[in-house]
């Protein structure tokens, strides 16, 4: 019988993390037809794990490759119609792989479900347009489409773009709201775990954004406008003195809170950056 779905997991060390993420998609219904692709990213010892199955395949990157990279050698080794993607250090609360299956198998829309993270339940609408995107990610939905919350499908397969150093997910995103209209949200429950305050996604790193933004610059698939452009640049990259000196990050700051385009906390946040990084302007930092 063929696998209804892979579920795609690079990991970097963290075995006690991997364990738990691999449980998790044994406690789903319909997790016998299910392949597990972990996708060990050089890590210092290789990754094993006792939970997994004969089908199941662990792959060991023999250098460090990233998390974009080897999320794409786990989609090219897949053999599932559905493909979800999950962090090694996240969970699966609720996903039913055969009921997704059976409505879903044929979709070419990108799918997401809600995230429980920090004790909190983020409930999302139940479509995500190109329109609302950049206000969605950075403004009304926190953490919507977190990697973890992703499903799409073999018949509209997409891959990571290597080149980003970071938001490579919302890239992926972004390229599926560009050629359909809307990600759909569909039953379930992922949670994203933050407790590691050292991983890419929790670093204040304003170079590493820099990538994505000459993408959104340059790219006339992903059909951003101007205002969205100084929009996500603002968001990613405002909490740095070199990207944007004071009198501009104030102008910009007073103008989408006018607008509630941007929530006091997020401002405060890169205010705090300013002041406190003031001397290590060049550098990335952590928050």
């Amino acid at each position: 019988m063929g696998m209804i779905a892979s579920i795609i997991i690079p990991a970097k060390d963290r075995p006690v993390q991997l364990n738990r993420a691999v449980q998790s998609v044994l406690l789903q219904p319909g997790s016998d037809r299910v392949e597990i692709i972990i996708v060990d990213d050089n890590s210092s010892r290789p990754l094993q794990c006792a939970l997994l199955r004969p089908h199941d395949l662990i792959i060991r990157n023999t250098v460090t490759r990233g998390a974009a990279i080897s999320r794409n050698i786990g989609i090219r080794a897949s053999s599932g119609q559905l493909i979800y993607l999950l962090d090694s250090d996240d969970r699966f609360l609720a996903r039913n792989f055969e009921s997704d299956y059976v409505q879903y198998s044929q979709s070419p829309l990108l799918h997401y479900v809600d995230i429980f993270c920090s004790g909190a339940r983020y409930c999302y609408p139940s479509s995500l347009t190109r329109e609302l995107f950049f206000s969605a990610v950075f403004k009304s939905h926190p953490h919507i489409c977190q990697t973890s919350s992703l499903m799409f499908t073999r018949c509209n397969l997409r891959f990571f773009d290597e080149s980003l150093p970071k938001h490579q997910d919302w890239d992926l995103v972004l390229t599926y709201l560009s050629s359909y209209s809307h990600a759909q949200k569909i039953e379930g429950l992922s949670e994203f775990d933050r407790s590691d305050r050292f991983s890419l996604s929790r670093t204040f790193a304003p170079d590493r954004s820099s990538p994505w933004m000459e993408k959104l610059q340059r790219s006339a698939d992903l059909r951003c406008t101007d205002d969205e452009l100084r929009y996500a640049s603002f968001m990613t990259q405002g909490g740095s003195t070199r990207h944007y000196p004071w009198a501009t990050w104030l102008s910009s700051s007073a103008s989408y809170l006018a607008r509630r385009e941007a929530n006091p906390l997020t401002i405060a946040k890169a205010a705090y950056r300013r002041v406190r990084f003031i001397g290590a302007a060049n550098k990335d930092v952590v928050q």
